[in-house]
């Protein structure tokens, strides 16, 4: 016969009593309570890997500039102003060319805007935008 104990729980007399209690105990999985336990829900279908390519834009004709790898981006964020955290546009000119130039920004991005910032005059307002490939 099973027995009350002082706060309400039933203990069991007998050992047979005491198993079947223990059996219907939850148990930890193995490898620990956070182990990763099998599913019945399959897991979302992977979409595939879409790659992408940072462009740069000029930003008043829309025209491409050209592509550039995430190195020469990295340079134009490093060392030109952005107005704020999600600024994606850079007025560049002859002075910025100099500039980008002293700093040893790669050559092949120099080049690429050397081609499209005028000679002489005001400068342009360029826009990177990274886009599927």
């Amino acid at each position: 016969m099973a027995r009350t104990c002082p706060i309400g729980q039933v203990r069991p007399d007998r050992p047979d009593d005491r198993a079947a209690s223990e059996q219907s105990r939850p148990r930890a999985a193995p490898g620990g309570p956070f182990a990763r336990r099998p599913t019945s829900v399959a897991p979302p279908p992977r979409t595939g890997y879409h790659p992408r390519v940072t462009r740069l834009y000029n930003k008043q004709t829309g025209a491409l500039i050209g592509p550039i790898t995430d190195d020469q981006l990295r340079d134009l964020i490093d060392l030109l102003v952005e107005e704020s955290a999600d600024d994606r546009d850079y007025y560049i000119d002859r002075d910025t060319l100099d500039y980008l130039e002293e700093n040893q920004v790669d050559a092949e991005l120099l080049a690429l805007l050397r081609k499209h910032v005028p000679e002489e005059g005001e400068g342009i307002d360029i826009e990177w935008r990274d886009e599927p490939a």
